[in-house]
């Protein structure tokens, strides 16, 4: 007699699920302390099953990746420039701030704006003024880092959701003012 290899109902292989579910459930409490929303059991389930998931198809893809140096960092660039931006989802403020280095000295901005939809948004924003300061100081070859890989997706050609299109637009027009340009 030969046994059958089946998948868990979760479809979870090699990734366990434990860590997942008090991840969520974590989650779900501070929801709840902080923004009195009390959630569904099966939906903190659901959420956690998702994550392992997602966690799961993530590393079996980089595990297929060819070896060898991605072409942004073969590229030779004189500057870094790194942006972020801190969101508030009660107030619709963020905080947006950038920092550009190279071997002979660095600078930064820093700014508030308000009425941000959402902590995308901000992150885009943050990005886009890293870029345009970076063309007004005259860089010619550049690597922006962000540490939204969904903003950079869509920098790097997915399809923009509706609220960042013009963002990422503005972004690929400003950069087209760079000799080297990459983001990562």
């Amino acid at each position: 007699m030969h046994s059958l290899k089946c998948l868990p109902p979760t479809g979870i292989i090699s990734t366990p699920l434990v860590p997942w579910i008090f991840w969520t459930l974590w989650k779900a409490r501070n929801k709840y302390v902080f923004e009195n929303f009390a959630g569904n059991p099966a939906d903190v389930l659901l959420q956690a099953i998702g994550a392992a998931k997602e966690w799961e198809v993530a590393h079996v893809q980089v595990e297929k990746r060819p070896l060898g140096k991605p072409l942004e960092l073969t590229l030779k660039v004189d500057s870094i420039a790194q942006s972020d931006a801190a969101w508030s989802a009660t107030a619709h403020d963020a905080g947006l701030s950038w920092i550009v280095t190279n071997p002979e000295q660095s600078c930064w901005g820093k700014r508030g704006v308000s009425f941000i939809p959402s902590p995308l948004v901000a992150e885009g924003l943050a990005l886009r003024d890293a870029v345009a300061a970076c063309q007004a100081q005259g860089r010619k070859a550049v690597r922006f880092e962000s540490d939204s890989a969904q903003l950079i997706k869509f920098i790097k050609g997915e399809e923009a959701p509706l609220e960042l299109y013009g963002i990422a637009e503005d972004i690929l027009s400003l950069s087209s003012a760079f000799e080297i340009v990459a983001f990562k």
